[in-house]
């Protein structure tokens, strides 16, 4: 199950890259607008492979036996790893209500107060995913 959990992540991964540079390439001003299509399709691939992840992460958990289950409950790293995917999950949301923005205004013309959501939403995710993989490597997952 690991190698589908890796798996999963890897392609999620991708659609997250294309996803970040899309955004990068509008936060610079080398487009002016980004297509909501693609941004829509992105999104739904991060967030099928989220929960994908999820789902996969959870029977690794609780599908084998009662000790593993003992053991990731009495390990902080699992408690952390759950804050993060549940702050993936938050973040996903706010992303999803902003997706508009980029496909119908230029970056350069969002005032300072709309700019904010924006990069506090990018900061929340990446920290969010490295932290959650960080500490998969703390378990042993």
């Amino acid at each position: 199950m690991i190698l589908v959990h890796l798996t999963i992540l890897f392609i999620t991964g991708f659609f997250i890259v294309v996803s970040d540079y899309a955004a990068f390439k509008w936060v610079t001003g080398k487009v002016q607008t980004l297509n909501l299509v693609s941004l829509k399709r992105n999104h739904w691939a991060v967030g099928i492979g989220l929960t994908l992840m999820i789902l996969t992460g959870s029977f690794m958990a609780f599908g084998g036996s009662g000790d593993r289950m003992a053991e990731l409950f009495a390990n902080p790293a699992f408690w952390v790893k759950m804050s993060f995917v549940a702050l993936l999950i938050i973040n996903s949301f706010v992303i999803g209500a902003h997706l508009k923005t980029p496909a119908e205004r230029p970056f350069a013309s969002l005032t300072a107060k709309e700019k904010w959501p924006l990069y506090i939403s990018g900061a929340v995710s990446t920290f969010a995913w490295v932290g959650a993989i960080v500490c998969a490597t703390l378990l042993g997952d």
